[in-house]
């Protein structure tokens, strides 16, 4: 059957009966939304003393009374009866209710007719009672919709998910906080009792009362009227929160009277203690309730418990009864700490425990420094027992100070109860003592001297044959002879350059400035076996003798009580502040980090000294090692065994061949090569090869021009492993060849710098690193690359390697060429490096003041690495054999090889005199330098028959600006050269005797060749030095005279004059051969003279 459809008419009622269901519905639901004017609570009030609108906050303090009684005002649009109306209110809002207080009241009593009411109802709630939460509490007036006042307040608790909703209805939310608002006042003015004034603070004596008991107190202003029903007035021994539970007398008071007495016994038998007069003005809503449950319970606790007033005002007083006066007690477990400190920087605790069986507060706890006495308080932060305001059972009394000066101070405590005074100690005093640190010195590789039986002194060495004393096991580097012994460090060294001072000055400086001056109690220095590893020092160390003062100090096995430990727990120990300052120079400074890293195992038997160790001061310490000890490890290269892999440059200069030999066995040598982390600090390549190195070795194929990763360099020292093949180690004699280095021993130096590099100073411990610079070191291979960024020794990432993100790790700097050139003027001798960086005085000044506590910067000492000063130039000096180099200045100043005046010495000696100078030897060749501040006298001296080059090299900084030079120039061993330079531009010519007669035979210009014609002269001039029969050397030189002749001839085809030109050198050559058959020149002479014409010949005839 088809459905019929619906008409309009049919449409729109169904319309109007869907939109009537819905809105009956909504007005079932929510009534209030039905009607555009809906009902309102407007405020409500509480005992007409306190009005809250909607969205106040209000405090205990507001209200006058605990009483339920509240007028709420409302607006209504329509009657209400009585049995369709709901009051009440809740702890919360509506779906978020905690509590609820209502009131059946409102069903019997109240309705209302459209308009504004106000309903008067005691509601449930205890408004500001004690217990009262604090929160969100909201007012609900409605007007039921059917249903019990019940389904209305399922309805509200729910946020309408169950119940029934009112038809309409009203709220209004506060927000309460269950706090006080108290008023302390000055109020309380004064009080007199038996004839004896008491006022505020004072003290009075039972003995002084007379006449009748009354106690009269006097009170000015307050701010409100006060009942005598509010007004308090109470007596009670103790304190704000100490005070006895009882009060010992209680009155009321109004605002009536200004002063009242009362007759009142107590205080003529009270026991001596502090006695606490209050005036209170209770919260009104209180008055009927204890009030020793609630504002003297509050006073008892200090405000912790009960409930305050609202206004009160306190007028202490000390009352001493000496009838029941026992005399207090001072005792202390702890009563100093630290006991050793530091002058204006340590913190020092006093502590003394105050007992007093009266239960009797001191009138005062002293404690005397000196002749200074401080009050002490009660240590809040003692256990509770001992700030509790007991004073039967103990209150601990503390101080803290700082002491201004270095001495040792007496100290003593003092006290008093008003009867009896005390002291403790009652024999001798305390001693607290304010001072610095003492300090140990660790000195650096090769700088402690080392003995066998005999006194037979084998370093610093004399000869080549105490190198070979000296020798290691080439499989576990220990000692092939075991009775060698170390003793004292080297001041100055040695005899062969008249005192190269090393830590003379710095000795001196510290016997003089710092323990003579009485700043530290002692300094000593710690030498040790160098020769050995880290740990092998460390554990080693045993005295076997002594002389002039000094132990005698075997490292050759492990102890008991290891020398270097042992020295510092007793520095330590004796030391003004209880603390230690270790100071470290070069592999000292190894030796240090590695100590204190050892030391933070909690195992290890000397970890107590990491406590005690205040200040690590690394002096050009090779942090994470340094490119110069790879020429003394491959080459044996003397400013290797001296100055550079150790600190010190000696002065003379040892066999390679047993240079190589010692250090190659050598663990601590290893230690200072570049480890893992040096490469993430420096970019500079370790080693550069030349083209033609693969005349020899094929490392270009290997490595390509340079080595500049850490595992480069590992397979370099071991013989380039990954060839397939290593290479062979070379023979001892052969120094030239790179040696193959122990691969165990370069595992265990690889170990040790893990540890080293990775170790992180504990908070306790300042690190001030001090870093040398502008003072040339080398690299490698033998072509010397050198930089001026260190101290001749030590690279300046090295020194500083240490990070300085925590505040107790620093940098600094010493500017050695600066300090070197003040010595033109000054002292003459100043050619400060990494040898003798510790006797520049400025550094040593710095050095007092940070054994002082204090960072301030001396001369020359920076904290940002020093700036390149133009003008500043160096002047680099190379020259190959047969020829000897020395520089000169207008002071007589020297730097180069000296003679050796030691007896049965086959050591050569050299000195470096000039300001910033240096003289190094590697294989054949020379190296020397030195300041272009002024002008330096260069003279060369011939050795032997033969030719030489000499290359001149201007540099700022690292910078080649300028070079010139003097190629194949021949050379007799008769043969002397000079000339004098500022800078190469101005520099004069190199004026050549040739045959030693002090005249100059002729002036060379720089240049890549000499000239022929001073060729010529040259010649000319060494062939007078063979003394040769006069007819026979005038034979050889009218041969010499030929080749003049044609050089000066003209010739229009120039290859002829060249062949002419070599057949008189030919002729020269023959008569040569000539006099070595008839015994005129010996076959040596004659086979050097004819090798040093054919070299003549060739740069003339080319």
């Amino acid at each position: 059957m088809k459905e019929k459809r619906k008409d309009g008419a049919e449409f729109a009622v169904w319309i109007f009966k869907t939109i009537f269901l819905v809105f009956i519905w909504a007005a079932f639901w929510f009534p209030s939304a039905a009607f555009a004017d809906g009902p309102s609570i407007n405020y409500v009030e509480h005992w007409n003393n306190i009005t809250i609108h909607e969205g106040d906050t209000v405090t205990r303090s507001d209200f006058q009374s605990i009483y339920n009684l509240w007028r709420i005002n409302i607006t209504w649009p329509n009657s209400v009866s009585y049995l369709n109306s709901y009051v009440g209110i809740f702890r919360g809002t509506f779906g978020n209710v905690n509590q609820t207080y209502d009131s059946g009241y409102a069903l019997f009593y109240e309705a209302w007719d459209p308009g504004t009411w106000t309903l008067t109802k005691e509601l449930q709630m205890p408004v500001a009672d004690i217990d009262t939460p604090p929160g969100d509490y909201t007012f609900l007036v409605a007007e039921l919709n059917g249903g019990t006042s019940d389904e209305v307040y399922y309805w509200f608790i729910s946020g309408g998910t169950s119940g029934r909703a009112p038809l309409r209805f009203a709220t209004l939310t506060f927000h309460y906080e269950a706090r006080d608002i108290v008023e302390e006042l000055p109020a309380l003015e004064s009080m007199v009792y038996a004839h004896v004034p008491i006022a505020k603070g004072a003290t009075i004596n039972t003995k002084d009362f007379s006449g009748l008991p009354y106690l009269t107190y006097h009170f000015g202003f307050w701010p409100r009227d006060v009942s005598w029903w509010q007004g308090f007035f109470g007596i009670f021994r103790g304190r704000f929160g100490d005070v006895e539970r009882s009060e010992l007398f209680a009155d009321r008071w109004d605002m009536q009277m200004s002063a009242k007495s009362f007759d009142y016994a107590p205080l003529y038998t009270a026991t001596s203690s502090v006695y606490t007069a209050a005036m209170i003005e209770r919260d009104p809503k209180w008055t009927g309730r204890s009030l020793v449950d609630y504002e003297l319970l509050w006073f008892q606790t200090g405000g912790n418990e009960g409930v305050p007033p609202k206004a009160y005002s306190l007028f202490e007083f000390y009352l001493q009864n000496d009838a029941d006066n026992v005399a207090p007690l001072l005792t202390a477990t702890e009563p100093i700490f630290p006991e050793k400190g530091y002058p204006n920087k340590t913190i020092y605790t006093f502590r003394v425990l105050y007992t007093d069986a009266n239960n009797n507060p001191p009138n005062f706890v002293n404690v005397v420094i000196g002749t200074a006495s401080s009050t002490m308080k009660v240590n809040k932060e003692a256990s509770l027992i001992f700030h509790d305001g007991d004073f039967s059972n103990g209150e601990e009394y503390i101080a803290t100070t700082t002491l201004a000066t270095k001495v040792d101070y007496d100290v003593y405590f003092e006290a008093s109860d008003g009867l009896s005074a005390l002291r403790f100690p009652e024999g001798e005093p305390l001693t607290v003592e304010a001072g610095y640190s003492n300090v140990a010195f660790l000195p650096g590789l090769e700088a402690s001297r080392l003995y066998r039986p005999g006194e037979d002194q084998v370093w610093e060495p004399t000869r080549n044959q105490d190198i070979e004393e000296l020798y290691l096991s080439p499989l576990t580097g220990e000692s092939v002879n075991s009775d060698i012994y170390a003793r004292g460090i080297i001041d100055e060294s040695p005899r062969i350059v008249n005192g190269y001072n090393v830590y003379k000055k710095f000795e001196e400086f510290m016997d003089t400035e710092v323990v003579g001056e009485g700043i530290i109690n002692e300094w000593k220095a710690l030498p040790y076996d160098w020769r050995f590893d880290l740990d092998e020092i460390l554990d080693g160390g045993r005295v076997v003798g002594s002389s002039g003062g000094l132990e005698n100090i075997s490292y050759i096995e492990a102890t008991s009580t290891p020398y270097i430990f042992q020295e510092l727990a007793r520095l330590a120990k004796t030391s003004d502040s209880g603390k230690l300052t270790i100071i470290a120079h070069s592999n000292g400074g190894l030796l240090a980090k590695y100590l204190l890293k050892e030391i933070e195992d909690e195992t290890h038997p000397y970890h107590r000294l990491l406590d005690k160790i205040d200040k690590v001061i690394l002096v050009a310490v090779p942090q994470i090692g340094t490119p110069a000890a790879v020429e003394g490890l491959l080459h044996g290269d003397e400013p290797q065994l001296g100055a550079n892999v150790g600190p010190v440059d000696w002065g003379f200069i040892v066999d390679e061949e047993r240079a190589r030999e010692l250090v190659e066995n050598m663990k601590s040598a290893y230690n200072l090569l570049p480890s893992e982390k040096y490469f993430d600090f420096v970019a500079s390549p370790i080693v550069e090869f030349d083209e033609n190195v693969s005349d020899a070795y094929d490392f270009r194929n290997l490595y390509g021009d340079k080595i500049d990763s850490f595992d480069e360099l590992q397979n370099f020292l071991l013989g380039d492993p990954q060839a397939g093949s290593r290479r062979l180690e070379p023979d001892s004699n052969d120094e030239e060849s790179p040696n193959v280095l122990k691969s165990y021993f370069l595992s265990g130096a690889k170990l040790k710098h893990d540890d080293i590099d990775n170790w992180t100073a504990p908070e306790n411990i300042e690190v001030i690193q001090i870093a040398g610079w502008g003072i040339k070191l080398s690299t490698l291979d033998r072509d010397i690359l050198k930089t001026h960024e260190g101290d001749g020794t030590v690279v300046l990432p090295s020194a500083v390697a240490m990070s300085t993100s925590t505040p107790n790790v620093e940098r600094y700097y010493v500017n050695i060429r600066h300090h070197n050139l003040e010595g033109i003027l000054g002292e003459r001798r100043r050619n400060r490096d990494h040898a003798s960086i510790l006797e520049i005085d400025p550094l040593d000044s710095f050095i007092k003041n940070l054994i002082l506590n204090n960072k301030n910067l001396t001369t020359h000492m920076t904290r940002t690495v020093p700036q390149l000063e133009e003008g500043l130039y160096g002047l680099d000096y190379i020259i190959h054999s047969p020829v000897d180099i020395h520089l000169y200045d207008s002071e007589g100043g020297h730097t180069g090889l000296i003679p050796n005046s030691l007896p049965d010495s086959d050591l050569r000696a050299y000195e470096a005199q000039l300001p910033n100078s240096y003289y190094w030897e590697y294989g054949e060749a020379k190296y020397a330098g030195s300041d272009s501040i002024a002008t330096t006298t260069v003279k060369l001296i011939g050795k032997d028959l033969g030719t030489f080059t000499f290359d001149i090299n201007e540099t700022l900084g690292d910078e080649i600006i300028a070079s010139t030079t003097f190629k194949d120039i021949p050379v007799t061993a008769s043969s002397t050269l000079q000339m004098g330079i500022k800078n190469i531009s101005d520099s004069t010519l190199l004026q050549m005797d040739v045959d030693g007669d002090g005249t100059t035979d002729v002036e060379i210009s720089p240049g890549e060749g000499v000239t022929p014609e001073e060729l010529i002269a040259i010649l000319k001039g060494i062939i007078k030095t063979f003394d040769l029969p006069k007819k026979k050397e005038k034979d050889l030189l009218k041969k010499v005279e030929n080749i003049e002749k044609e050089l000066l001839k003209e010739y229009k085809d120039e290859y002829k004059k060249k062949v002419k030109i070599g057949k008189a050198f030919d002729q020269l050559i023959e008569k040569i051969k000539k006099f070595e058959k008839k015994k005129i020149l010996s076959s040596t002479e004659a086979l050097d003279l004819i090798e040093l014409i054919k070299t003549i010949k060739n740069n003339v005839v080319q």
